[in-house]
């Protein structure tokens, strides 16, 4: 069964940077480093992929964008400053997925049809977020991941693909990939999940999947990145240095475990881009 392998090209350094530090710098050479990794890794296998990128790494390094679509994957939006979808309006949301979307059809010169929000941060219930992704001119979204966990997530959505009926329009929502299991869905082969869990159960939950689907499973390029992570600010109170701390250590736990996963699943797994994977659907709309 032909898998979709989707790839969220994001650079760390410099979400951390805004996100702990409240202080604005560009994308690092690493997001290169390691989206190239990458792009010879999935050479080798003869594999193609969807890559969502991230409008200021694309706007930074538009020679990255241009290798991507050389190497025949699929290129979509992931939105421009990864900013949480259910965190701002929809003026600034619009904005987002506008920007992002000329910027990486501007470099390849041609459309482009997929959108997965930052952190997964869009929920079935944000009608007006699909309505802008419509008519901005996506034909699909892969961001609603179908458990629900603290910070984002919905277990009463299908695991299969399924079709958000809007005002003029419908938009194909294309669920990452979880595992039925005792009664509940668990997630199964994605950033987090595929470097702290063993490979063994990462392929159990996915040989389970494709009995009866086949699966959308991701992963980010600096999640191959092996370096140690920025300090704390010493004038951080005690509590902000912890959670810190906490973040870091999950944030680089198992990322030394990454490039034998990979090339585990690409051995044992067939994967290819979004739009391969669910061409029959997606086709309808072209």
């Amino acid at each position: 069964m032909l898998n979709a392998l989707t790839i969220d090209v994001e650079d760390c350094h410099s979400i951390i940077s805004r996100w702990w530090f409240d202080r604005k710098i560009q994308p690092a050479e690493s997001v290169v480093r390691d989206t190239e990794f990458l792009l010879e890794t999935l050479a080798l296998s003869k594999t193609k992929a969807t890559f969502f990128v991230l409008g200021e790494a694309a706007e930074t390094f538009p020679g990255l964008i241009k290798n991507i679509a050389r190497w025949g994957h699929e290129l979509g939006v992931h939105g421009y400053q990864h900013l949480w979808v259910d965190r701002i309006t929809p003026k600034e949301f619009q904005s987002e997925v506008e920007r992002g979307k000329k910027l990486i059809e501007d470099i390849i010169g041609r459309s482009v049809w997929g959108h997965r929000a930052p952190a997964f941060s869009i929920s079935l219930k944000m009608t007006w977020a699909f309505e802008i992704l419509s008519k901005t001119g996506f034909k699909y979204d892969s961001s609603i991941y179908p458990i629900k966990l603290k910070r984002y997530g919905d277990s009463s959505v299908p695991l299969n693909p399924f079709q958000i009926r809007l005002t003029e329009n419908s938009i194909w929502e294309i669920p990452p990939a979880a595992v039925e299991f005792s009664g509940r869905r668990w997630p199964i082969c994605g950033g987090g999940y595929l470097r702290h869990f063993p490979y063994f159960l990462n392929k159990w939950g996915l040989n389970r999947v494709n009995k009866k689907r086949p699966a959308v499973i991701y992963m980010h390029p600096y999640e191959f990145e092996i370096e140690s992570p920025m300090k704390a600010d010493t004038a951080w109170p005690l509590g902000k240095k912890c959670r810190y701390l906490v973040f870091s250590a999950l944030q680089h736990r198992n990322r030394s475990t990454m490039k034998t996963k990979l090339q585990n699943l690409l051995r044992d797994f067939k994967f290819g881009p979004i739009v391969d994977v669910f061409a029959e659907i997606l086709n309808e709309r072209k």
